[in-house]
């Protein structure tokens, strides 16, 4: 006998929500909101909108003219941009030039906000890798990167080494966060590389798209892949890429992308308003 599937009840007084990314298959929101929604009974649905970043101006405007659209999350490889098309910024997101989640207010105004670098620490320490005291190193200088930078130096990392096919872009943001928090005696702690050395690396986070498709290479060299060493991804689907499966066969510490998101949906939800 074949399980009748519930159907979601969605009628004109349903609130729409959206997440915007470029690929955009691989998302875990929708399913983790909707899921949220069912649970608390709350009328509201979250759908995927994949858009290229030509055509993401274009986009913004119109959903801005939509009265039941409350805003949706941002994430690769529309950080930045979006950012820029905001009305205004939370402090953090302000400080990263970067947003994963939007709102529209009540006076049609779009409000960004960042919760990847508290969402990331968090999801660290509740995996018992407290990045306090370690030396890290990430692969990426993106948009992701970027606040989860931002988080690891705020978490009191002892050394940053950000590592970027573009020098220049990592070299760029090793500035900026030397910039945003010039209390901290940061000294020669945050760098910038082409290459990974891994040496002395406690924990290594990958923040590229290499490991969303199959066919994808390595992030980093195999053999850069220590014994102990915390390897840890920002995908979440697959949940185990390859750079986690080569981790795995080389005796790391393993830590997976969606607990990222599930260590931030509280953040996220009271941000859009939507927290139950």
């Amino acid at each position: 006998m074949t399980e009748k599937k519930t159907v979601r009840r969605i009628s004109g007084k349903t609130r729409v929500f959206g997440i915007i990314a470029d690929p955009i298959g691989h998302v875990m929101g929708p399913t983790l909101f909707n899921s949220w929604f069912e649970a608390n009974n709350i009328d509201a649905v979250m759908v995927p909108l994949h858009i290229a970043s030509e055509d993401l101006s274009d986009l913004w405007f119109g959903l801005k003219a939509l009265r039941n659209f409350g805003g949706f999350l941002v994430t690769i490889p529309h950080k930045f941009q979006a950012a820029e098309l905001c009305d205004s910024l939370t402090p953090m997101a302000a400080r990263i030039g970067a947003v994963n989640v939007v709102r529209l207010t009540n006076d049609g105004r779009v409000e960004g906000g960042m919760f990847d670098d508290a969402g990331f620490i968090a999801s660290l320490r509740a995996n018992n890798l407290d990045p306090s005291g370690k030396r890290v190193m990430i692969l990426g200088a993106g948009g992701a990167a970027t606040a989860i930078a931002h988080g690891l130096v705020d978490a009191g990392v002892a050394s940053l080494t950000i590592v970027n096919r573009s020098l220049n872009r990592a070299e760029s943001l090793a500035a900026e966060i030397a910039a945003a928090v010039p209390s901290l005696l940061l000294g020669e702690t945050i760098m910038a590389a082409a290459v990974a050395d891994t040496v002395g690396i406690d924990l290594l986070i990958n923040t590229t798209a290499l490991g969303l498709h199959p066919d994808d290479p390595l992030p980093i060299a195999a053999e850069s892949l220590r014994p102990q060493m915390a390897v840890a991804e920002i995908i979440m689907s697959p949940r185990e890429t390859k750079l986690l499966r080569e981790a795995s066969r080389r005796g790391c510490i393993l830590h997976y992308g969606q607990s990222m998101l599930e260590c931030q949906f509280p953040m996220l939800a009271e941000f859009l308003g939507v927290e139950g």
